[in-house]
């Protein structure tokens, strides 16, 4: 584990990545501590470290023929229910034992249908997962969390103001969008979906994230300790 003081902005713990290849593969595979790529009916071992969906025994298989971008997006969709699983939320987010927990997008929806797949009849901790699709300029404050399009990345910084006080998971894959005061980061890195997590943003929501989570994070953004004279 390397750490990375730098001046003026938080500490990165840079720990090892948890990445999910997306380069010329027909469909993906997954298994507790092993990954496997399927191409024309013959397996290949992965060369690259597990991610969390493999990491945490997660994650549903993957299956079809598809290009790289739609297996990118399935990857990213995996992920954001991963998210929701290994986070906690105040007990007053919830009114219920089984209100809803609500995934939110806001602007360009990049997934298409993928992640009403990858949710449906889906429920954690007794909490059917519920997708909701909003403009801006709606109401999304109702949602846990909230994936922020690419088509917003002029008005990220707005939008992560108005959601200052409100217990929600922020992710999108916007550049620089932990960096930026964002909770979550999904960026594609050598071929591969890795993510990054702005940790003090998180802990100021009143959220809980995961040791196992964070362990597998590109990167996690923290809060610099003064140093003692």
């Amino acid at each position: 584990m390397l750490l990375l003081p730098l001046p003026g902005r938080p500490t990165e713990r840079t720990l090892h990545s948890g990445v999910v290849r997306t380069d010329g593969c027909r469909a993906l595979i997954v298994h507790p501590g092993w990954a496997t790529f399927f191409r024309k009916s013959k397996w290949r071992p992965a060369s690259v470290l597990l991610s969390v969906v493999i990491a945490l025994n997660a994650l549903q298989p993957l299956w079809g023929a598809v290009e790289s971008p739609t297996l990118e997006y399935q990857v990213k969709a995996a992920f954001l229910y991963n998210f929701a699983k290994f986070i906690e939320w105040p007990d007053e987010e919830f009114p219920a034992a089984d209100s809803p927990l609500i995934i939110g997008i806001v602007g360009d929806d990049p997934f298409g249908s993928i992640l009403d797949q990858t949710v449906r009849g889906k429920t954690i901790n007794g909490h059917p997962l519920v997708l909701r699709r909003f403009v801006p300029g709606e109401d999304f404050k109702q949602c846990h969390l909230l994936f922020i399009s690419r088509s917003l990345k002029d008005s990220v910084e707005s939008i992560l103001a108005a959601l200052k006080s409100e217990s929600i998971v922020t992710v999108s894959e916007i550049e620089n969008f932990a960096r930026r005061g964002g909770m979550i980061n999904l960026i594609v890195a050598d071929e591969s979906v890795k993510f990054e997590i702005n940790l003090p943003a998180v802990e100021r929501a009143g959220l809980k994230i995961s040791s196992k989570l964070l362990s597998v994070a590109r990167a996690v953004i923290e809060e610099r300790k003064p140093q003692r004279n």
